[in-house]
């Protein structure tokens, strides 16, 4: 309990200063019409081929949930023993191992409700693509971008709640955020999102060159959001 409260703050604390950092490189998308069009071309496509095509294949959005939950417990170095996909009664992830502690455990617990799966990687590969690609890279991060997004809505509808359900074992269980309370899932979601978006932002609009700036740009914002935090406490 000690232990979430402490990074619930945390995350309080550090999520102001990514929203700040957020907004200043949307504003420099906003001054690139040709790139803000080709993403939101391909967001609508993707919300599209998501819509009528992905979440009809049988078994899919629940491989996509667990197979969040997966990475990230593999970025914790957790040995999976586990990984049971069903088409009507969910599916589980068994891990055991690797470091991380309270924050990795609560990190995997709530991965399928922030993780971009597939957008944070070809953001990352954004920067490399050859020139010759042309408009297809930002066209298919949009697409990526909107599957994701629309992923995350469809497992916060179906687990942000107090009910609980029949586990894959048979065993009646809280939904993923129930387990960790409401309060610090809503907090834990919105920074490690808002985290995500500054890294695909950055790719897009800036490429690698400009990550030294965006290290600068978010100490700076994080000390300007614990300064006005303090003064308003009376500091």
């Amino acid at each position: 309990m000690i232990a979430r409260l402490l990074l619930a703050l945390a995350f309080l604390g550090l999520t102001p200063g990514l929203v700040l950092v957020a907004g200043d490189l949307g504003r420099a998308l906003l001054a690139e019409p040709r790139l803000l069009g080709l993403l939101l071309g391909g967001a609508a496509l993707g919300g599209v081929a998501q819509r009528f095509l992905l979440r009809r294949i049988p078994g899919y959005l629940t491989l996509q949930h667990e197979l969040k939950h997966a990475v990230v417990a593999l970025l914790f170095l957790r040995r999976i023993e586990g990984f049971v996909v069903t088409w009507r009664r969910g599916g589980e992830v068994r891990f055991r191992g690797g470091f991380g502690g309270a924050l990795g455990d609560h990190a995997i617990g709530l991965a399928p409700y922030f993780l971009l799966l597939s957008a944070l990687p070809a953001a990352l590969a954004l920067p490399l693509a050859p020139s010759e690609w042309g408009c297809a890279p930002p066209l298919a991060l949009g697409a990526l971008l909107a599957v994701d997004l629309a992923n995350i809505g469809h497992d916060l509808r179906l687990n942000f709640h107090r009910e609980v359900f029949v586990a894959v074992d048979g065993s009646a269980v809280r939904s993923d955020i129930g387990r960790r309370g409401y309060l610090f899932s809503a907090v834990s979601m919105a920074f490690w999102g808002f985290a995500q978006m500054v890294v695909v932002l950055q790719l897009l609009t800036r490429g690698f060159v400009g990550l030294p700036a965006l290290g600068r740009a978010l100490g700076a914002a994080w000390w300007d959001s614990a300064v006005w935090g303090w003064e308003r406490l009376g500091g």
